[in-house]
């Protein structure tokens, strides 16, 4: 089966996208090296939606989304 790949630049509006794939990106990652709680912590801490929308609006940062059969799965 062949996988439909996209990747597209973009811009603010996609604060609370990117959040949550960066938050479970990082958890799947990084998850067991330290306890939940400081796990939780340092991922409620900066993987907000505001904190990627202020990335977003910066000018010298270019986000791309890639998806994957039209679905999120990375940036």
């Amino acid at each position: 089966m062949n996988s439909k790949i996209s990747i597209t630049k973009i811009g603010p509006g996609y604060g609370k996208l990117l959040s949550e794939l960066g938050r479970q990106s990082f958890v799947e990652s990084h998850g067991s090296s330290a306890s939940v709680e400081v796990i939780n912590e340092y991922t409620t801490r900066n993987y907000t939606e505001q904190v990627f929308e202020d990335m977003l609006a910066n000018p010298d940062n270019h986000f791309q989304l890639l998806r994957v059969n039209d679905e999120p799965a990375g940036y």
